[in-house]
């Protein structure tokens, strides 16, 4: 009995291979024409030798052809070696293509030839060069060249397909099995076709399946991905023409590909395979950068004619030479161009140098534009010719000047010149933007990794749009998208200011042959950055816009008018002679003059020999109408013979400490009559005074800062206006000035300012309310407080001080003074060291009306005692208890006494009192709480 035929299903399994683009064909990449080869023994593989240098590009690889034009004998060829080399970027090395070792040595001989072929070169740096490893000899000379056949590994250039063969009789099938068959059985019919010798020819859903009557076929996948992942299945039919038996089964034929990790599922070899295709969100930074405005083009910048050039050797770049000398003034930048106009041949280019430097502020020296050093030497044949341009010059003072470096010679005589092209930094001209590019597929996403695709999978449209080949352009909001198939774009953002710190998203398919048309989403952001705005974005949601650093802070500053005694150097002034006449006196009484309670007078009475004259006897006497009666109250005196011209008697008047009345001088000259001839003596009075309660201005003591040292404005392009005392909304420039209550405010556009008090100000609060606009529109508003109050110089006497509506320093003097402060602000009065060994410090007994109590940190209106300068040896912990030795302070039921033992009880000084604080009742522990005494 004839056993029934049993078929059993079979499966088996063809590829599609993907080839990549062919982006180059034949490139060449360089050549080198040898006079002598250099010996391969002993030769330092990492200098190496003369030859070609290339690179191939990220995502690409190369196949290399390199040729020697020498004509060399067969069995010379040995003797030559190609040599080849890496560079491995992280150790900074030449290294081998292949394997480990220095570089690969490829002898002419393994390629039969003067060509040599090396395929597959990965992205990266090369060099390749010709080497001799003969016994004797230097090799024949001649050139190497190469070509690069290049490949894009992204795109797909092609397919390679490997066919499944087999035998659905003999093969096992997919549970193990074989075909259970008579010695005649043959293959009859496959999805209804016959099969005849010779092999029928069956077309599939993806490839055709050339099958004969004994089992064994061949099936060849169509070249394309359409079939990627899919099962072509054929349904065969066994015969046994001599039983007439038949059996059936499913030839299943799997399209795999050795690019694409794909799952078949065992259990069911009808099913198509999967992959897993996942889109991650994807970021990239393009930048707007805002330029600074043109303000001058080609401004002639000076000129020099030399006659003879400095020779660089030796040159002192402090002393320098003539030149040209120029300035870039505050919030600019400028782009030089230097020409000098001799006729220089190209091989002496390099013996002129243009000197350029920029004078340091700080160190008052000549400094290196860039980098450290006294100069930038500029050589000519840097720049080809005698035209040397620098740019981005910052702010400040600079010179230029050519010297000669040659050898021999002076140099050509020549005009050096310059033109500066000049930029206002704080206004903008133009946009300058920075495109991204990237590859949406391959790059790393959002969340550290990249999309999961095969070779095969492509962008099939972004925003609802199809993309093509050759790349599809599409519009965002802020900026255009050019984007391929195989994932990779470019990001050019719009050239104004309406994207800054924005985000243009774009939502792109990935679509697979195996995945599908849909196979995933994704979002790519684009932050649009700037290198010259500031900005901030959330690391936490790429969609949302950057938040601008944008702070405007409140400034305080403190300016003022230094004020001293007004002194009249002319009150009173009488000149006079006598003449002495033997045995006789003669006296002079000059005119009176009056000193009121509030002048202190100084300056000179004296009495001069205006003649040798022999024995007189002289008084000079300063006298007061006391009560209508003439008092002396001060006299000098001489009695002798006069043997010399000069001063016979004198009064200095500062240290008389006179009272306030009516005041004289009387000179009486006694001739005896014995004793010599006539004299004769001149009597000069210079009388001035200071007035203790009138003060002038001496000085003027500016607000000097930037506002925006504690403001974060974002970039130098932000617009500043100022408010000015009358309302008035002014635009800041450079220069700017703006009227104030008490003074003047210059301001520029970069923040600078400086306050300068008006001479004829009472002092107190001046605040400029000022406003920064940013580029994308957004204001922020703070305010410049300036304190305007008085820097007060008392004199020796006893000054009546009063003070301004400012925050005043008084530093009073050695006089017993009275101080007012009715006019508010918090004001310091500071007692500094003027005799070290006096108990208070050389300072008088001071009165202090209207001292207001209060917490300095809260109150503005709270005064400040300063005794810094006059304690000795304190080293305590600022507390009432370590003080209580140095300072004193008592309430006598109407006011306060503060007193000092300035060495705190050591026995040189002794308690004493300084200063008496009316109609006020504190005490230490009160004036320590509140940091109104200073210690």
């Amino acid at each position: 009995t004839t056993p029934p035929l049993i078929a059993f299903d079979n499966v088996d399994d063809a590829f599609v291979n993907a080839l990549p683009l062919q982006v180059g064909d034949d490139v060449s990449v360089g050549s080198h024409t040898y006079l002598l080869l250099a010996s391969l023994a002993g030769l330092d593989l990492q200098l190496g030798s003369a030859g070609i240098g290339f690179n191939i590009d990220e995502g690409h690889t190369g196949d290399m052809t390199f040729n020697y034009s020498a004509l060399i004998s067969a069995d010379a060829l040995a003797d030559y070696v190609l040599v080849l080399q890496k560079f491995d970027e992280e150790t900074g090395q030449w290294t081998a293509v292949t394997g480990p070792g220095q570089a690969d040595l490829l002898s002419l001989s393994l390629f039969g030839g003067t060509t040599v072929t090396v395929d597959g070169l990965e992205a990266g740096q090369y060099r390749a060069f010709m080497a001799f490893d003969g016994l004797l000899g230097v090799g024949l000379l001649g050139t190497l060249s190469g070509t690069a056949d290049l490949y894009d590994q992204s795109q797909i250039g092609g397919y390679e397909v490997i066919a499944a063969e087999g035998n659905v009789i003999t093969d096992a099938g997919i549970d193990g099995d074989v075909d259970v068959i008579t010695d005649t059985t043959v293959v009859s019919m496959v999805n209804g076709v016959a099969v005849v010798d010779g092999g029928t020819t069956i077309d599939g859903l993806y490839g055709t399946l050339v099958i004969n009557p004994d089992g064994s076929y061949t099936y060849t996948p169509f070249a394309g991905d359409a079939g990627l992942g899919q099962v072509d299945p054929f349904v065969y039919t066994l015969l046994d023409p001599v039983t007439g038996q038949t059996a059936s089964a499913t030839l299943y034929l799997h399209i795999d590909s050795d690019d694409v990790d794909m799952t078949w599922n065992p259990a069911d070899p009808s099913q198509p395979a999967t992959v897993d295709i996942v889109a991650t969100d994807d970021l990239n930074v393009a930048e707007i950068n805002p330029q600074a405005l043109l303000v001058g083009d080609d401004i002639p910048s000076g000129s020099h004619t030399y006659l003879l050039l400095t020779s660089l050797a030796g040159l002192d770049l402090q002393v320098g030479s003539a030149g040209i000398n120029f300035n870039i003034d505050d919030g600019h930048t400028g782009d030089m161009t230097f020409n000098y106009s001799a006729l220089i041949s190209g091989d002496a280019l390099a013996d002129y140098v243009l000197c350029i430097q920029k004078f340091d502020e700080a160190t008052g020296q000549w400094t290196a534009i860039s980098g450290p050093g006294q100069a930038d030497l500029l050589s000519l044949s840097l720049f080809g010719g005698t035209t040397i341009t620098v740019d981005g010059l910052e702010a400040g003072q600079y010179r230029a000047f050519m010297a000669f470096d040659g050898l021999f010679g002076i140099g050509l005589v020549g005009t050096l010149s310059a033109t500066m092209d000049l930029y206002d930094l704080s206004q903008v001209g133009g946009y300058e933007v920075v495109a991204a590019s990237g590859n949406v597929i391959t790059d790393v996403g959002i969340d550290g990794s990249t999309d999961t695709a095969t070779i095969f999978t492509t962008v099939s449209s972004v925003n609802g749009e199809a993309v093509v080949a050759g790349g599809t352009t599409i519009e965002g909001t802020y900026g255009t998208l050019v984007i391929h198939p195989n994932g990779s774009y470019t990001y050019t953002p719009y050239s104004d200011v309406t994207g800054l710190g924005q985000v243009d998203q774009f939502t792109y398919t990935l679509s697979d042959p195996i995945g599908g048309p849909n196979a995933a989403t994704a979002t790519l952001y684009f932050h649009l950055d700037s290198s010259v705005v500031d900005m901030t974005w959330n690391p936490a949601d790429p969609s949302e816009p950057a938040t601008f650093t944008f702070v405007a802070t409140d400034d305080v500053d403190t300016s003022s008018l230094v004020m001293v005694n007004e002194v009249d150097e002319d009150y009173f002034n009488a000149s006079a002679s006598l003449l002495g006449i033997l045995a006789t006196t003669q006296t002079y009484t000059s005119g009176t003059f009056t000193l009121g309670s509030n002048m202190d007078a100084y300056g000179l009475i004296t009495v001069n020999s205006l003649a040798t004259a022999g024995t007189v006897n002289l008084n000079l006497n300063l006298q007061m109408n006391v009560g209508g009666v003439w008092t002396t109250v001060a006299n000098d005196s001489y009695s002798g013979i006069i043997s010399l011209l000069g001063t016979l008697a004198s009064l200095d008047l500062s240290t008389l400490d006179l009272a306030a009345g009516t005041y004289r001088i009387q000179t009486t000259l006694q001739q005896p009559l014995f004793g010599g001839l006539a004299a004769l003596v001149g009597i000069n009075t210079d009388v001035n005074v200071t007035y203790l309660d009138q003060y002038v201005v001496s000085n003027t003591i500016e607000a000097e800062g930037n506002i925006f040292g504690n403001d974060a404005t974002g970039s130098t392009f932000t617009q500043l206006q100022v408010t000015d005392a009358n309302g008035n909304v002014i635009d800041v420039s450079y220069g700017t000035i703006i009227q104030g209550l008490h003074g003047n405010l210059v301001i520029s556009a970069n923040g600078d300012y400086s306050y300068t008090p008006s001479s004829t100000t009472g002092g107190g609060s001046e605040s400029f309310t000022y406003t920064v606009t940013h580029l994308n529109g957004d204001t922020i508003t703070a305010t410049l407080n300036i304190n305007v109050g008085y820097t007060i110089q008392g004199s020796t006497g006893n000054d009546i001080i009063t003070d301004s509506a400012g925050d005043d320093l008084i530093y009073a003097g050695a006089g017993n003074d009275t101080i007012n402060t009715a006019n508010g602000g918090s004001d310091t009065l500071i007692f500094d060291l003027l005799n070290a060994a006096n108990g208070t410090g050389g300072n008088g007994h001071d009165t202090w009306f209207n001292f207001h109590v209060g917490d300095t940190a809260i109150d503005s209106e709270a005064d400040k005692i300063d005794i810094s300068d006059l304690l000795v040896g304190y080293a305590g912990d600022g507390s009432a208890a370590s003080l209580s030795a140095y300072v004193s302070v008592d309430f006598d039921g109407t006011d306060t006494i503060i007193s000092i033992d300035r060495d705190g009880g050591a026995g040189v000084h002794s308690s004493t009192e300084l200063l008496t604080l009316k109609n006020v009742d504190t005490s230490l522990e009160e004036l320590l709480q509140n940091n109104q005494l200073l210690f």
